[in-house]
């Protein structure tokens, strides 16, 4: 009994030496912890402490979330480390040059006047904070590039005209001619014409129709293949060509072929319309007459002569033979591959075998 009694005691005095040991070891690794804790809840900016104490909240200088006496070690969210200060964070930038100024941008993006922008669509370089020029067939507008739309002049988006220039309506974005502004009144009719051959409106040279879906315009003396094909430039021979009332210049006339001529004046919509013998056009002559004059017509008869002084050229190839004829008006009356047509030089309206492919000039009417 007795002996039992010792070995009891014995190991009870093991068991606390082993537990004094485990004490003296989880004192020893919280000690530091527990001092820090308690020097953080007395410790002032600018006060001395150990170099190695961490600190948070109003401890830490403006902007830094997590910091030692000497160095702030993570800021606050919407903040990044420039040097000992937390800056405010600039979007995208991976590299700064001083706190409101990026030096790099990530990946993806363009560096601007400091900030990193997203590129714009079809820009080709940028200068002073925007684009500075755009791809072939776009036009800078407002910061970004717009494409191209025949006399627009103001955009909404990238892709969409939204003001066009005087005398032309936005329609399915795109500028019409508004007719009222360059149209004559027959006199005696109800009958409109456009003051100009569609192409050759001096104030927007070649504007009036060339901005027509499908209809290709090329300068005198390109080959121009199909049916939707117009010419423009000198297509008089020489120096022939008059003007009336000093509006056109020299021979510089657009002529096209019927089918392009068509579409032209269909596409002005509200009832325009290639011209018929019912369009009083028998008046259609290139002379000072009052019925003429305000038509501007492509010029004056030659003198002592019934021909047109706007005489064809051999300018554009592509049409039935190859000749530039801006003498002659497309009327609308057709018959398989050929349709009338009114000659300025005086001669008649009638079913001739004018094939379509000829290239003469367009004017449009409406009732």
């Amino acid at each position: 009994m007795k002996k039992l009694l010792l070995s009891t005691k014995a190991f009870s005095l093991i068991e606390l030496l082993i537990s004094l040991i485990i004490i003296s070891l989880l004192i020893g690794a919280f000690a530091p912890i527990i001092t820090k804790k308690l020097k953080a809840s007395d410790v002032t900016v600018g006060s001395s402490y150990a170099a190695d104490e961490f600190f948070t909240g109003d401890k830490c200088t403006s902007n830094c979330a997590l910091c030692t006496q000497n160095n702030c070690l993570m800021c606050k969210t919407g903040y990044v480390k420039y040097g000992t200060e937390c800056i405010s964070e600039i979007a995208n930038c991976i590299s700064y040059k001083n706190e409101s100024t990026c030096l790099k941008c990530k990946d993806g993006y363009i560096l601007l006047n400091g900030l990193c922008h997203t590129p714009i669509a079809n820009c080709t370089s940028y200068s002073d904070g925007s684009c500075s020029s755009c791809d072939l067939g776009y036009t800078r507008y407002n910061g970004f590039c717009a494409k191209n739309i025949t006399n627009c002049i103001s955009y909404s988006d990238a892709n969409t005209c939204s003001k066009c220039i005087d005398n032309y309506t936005l329609s399915s974005n795109s500028c019409i001619l508004s007719c009222n502004p360059q149209t004559v009144t027959l006199a005696g009719t109800n009958t409109k014409v456009t003051r100009f051959n569609m192409g050759d409106d001096p104030s927007y040279p070649r504007s009036v129709a060339e901005g027509i879906s499908g209809v290709t315009f090329v300068p005198v003396g390109t080959k121009c293949e199909g049916e939707l094909c117009c010419w423009y430039g000198v297509t008089a021979v020489g120096n022939t060509c008059t003007n009336v009332g000093g509006i056109y210049s020299g021979c510089n006339r657009t002529v096209c072929k019927w089918w392009a001529a068509k579409k032209i004046c269909e596409s002005i919509g509200d009832g325009w319309k290639l011209p018929d013998t019912s369009n009083s056009m028998a008046s259609w002559y290139p002379n000072n007459s009052t019925a003429s004059t305000g038509l501007m017509l492509c010029d004056y008869i030659v003198s002592g002569t019934s021909a047109s002084g706007c005489a064809g050229a051999a300018s554009c190839p592509g049409s039935y033979n190859g000749y530039c004829s801006p003498g002659g008006v497309w009327a609308r009356s057709e018959s398989g591959g050929s349709a009338q047509r009114r000659d300025l030089g005086g001669g008649t309206w009638g079913m001739k075998a004018f094939d379509k492919s000829y290239a003469f000039s367009v004017r449009c009417v409406k009732e």
